[in-house]
């Protein structure tokens, strides 16, 4: 493995840059995940109104899929990100069975892609109960099925294009990317350390589409169910089917609204404020984000 000196102009590496700091922070806010996130799961299942027995099933599926990104991201690889360069230093219990980089790099899209396919899913759901009469309702079961099926699939391995194409010389990738931004910290050159991409030419263009078509979808279903929920346009449903159906999809909307928002906030903070891309700053916004979506669960409104 090639060494490479810090440059003496970049400065001392703090402590809220360490892995050290980022692994302490993430497993205290995984501990209150779990209290947390068991105790939702707890009113999910015993607290939910007859009326809504149907969406139990979406609801404690996407529930899970959160708990397990959370604990992905947080206990079993922990990623350490070094931007502006599109690489990771991995931690966490996964790296005491194995270093497989392929299996590190898929585990954490494929979560995040599980999490998305399970919101979707719970959309489609509250509106197929709610839009009675539309073309766009997936009346056939078996179709629906294998369509949902597809859907994870794609979810899952939306990762795939980056895996693919990244370096297979790893050590000459981190020195390119070592000579080129010379204050990355000295773990950027470990071996659980690993550049995914060597520029954004594929992963910017990517990551805007798969944000514009998950874009495209919430804003169909929630105009959509928002439509059919107006008297007018649905004048057979009751007023206190239609307050209920109004709260849940509130709910739902929040669900997915909070931790986006806290996210994209941070991010924008980053491109706004922080042009230079300070590595001290990284850690510290991966903890906050974390902290945040797990005390926004949303599961608690119910």
């Amino acid at each position: 493995m090639p060494t490479v000196t810090q440059s003496a102009s970049c400065g001392n590496i703090s402590y809220l840059a360490s892995v050290n700091f980022l692994e302490t922070g993430c497993h205290i806010g995984s501990i209150l995940m779990l209290s947390l996130s068991t105790y939702t799961l707890f009113l999910i299942m015993t607290k939910s109104t007859v009326a809504m027995k149907s969406s139990v099933p979406y609801m404690i599926n996407l529930h899970i899929w959160t708990m397990f990104c959370d604990f992905t991201w947080a206990v079993l690889i922990l990623p350490m990100f070094f931007m502006p360069v599109i690489a990771a230093h991995a931690s966490g219990l996964l790296l005491y069975f194995t270093e497989n980089r392929i299996l590190l790099v898929w585990i954490p899209f494929a979560t995040l892609g599980g999490m998305a396919a399970a919101i979707i899913s719970l959309f489609e759901h509250r509106h197929r109960a709610i839009v009675t009469d539309s073309r766009f309702v997936l009346k056939h079961d078996y179709f629906r099925r294998g369509l949902l099926t597809f859907m994870y699939f794609g979810h899952i391995n939306f990762g795939i294009p980056e895996i693919l194409t990244a370096p297979q010389d790893q050590d000459a990738a981190k020195q390119k990317m070592k000579e080129k931004y010379p204050c990355l910290p000295p773990v950027f050159m470990e071996r659980v350390s690993h550049v995914i991409q060597m520029d954004a030419s594929l992963f910017n263009p990517h990551m805007y589409l798969i944000c514009l078509y998950l874009a495209i979808i919430f804003s169909f279903f929630c105009s959509h169910i928002i439509w059919n929920l107006l008297p007018r346009n649905n004048p057979s449903m009751s007023s206190n089917t239609r307050k209920m159906m109004r709260s849940f999809f509130i709910s739902m909307c929040i669900q997915v609204a909070i931790p986006a928002f806290v996210y994209n906030t941070v991010y924008v903070t980053w491109n706004i404020f922080f042009r230079r891309h300070n590595i001290h700053l990284f850690p510290l916004s991966k903890l906050y984000k974390r902290l945040s979506c797990t005390y926004c669960n949303p599961s608690l409104l119910f």
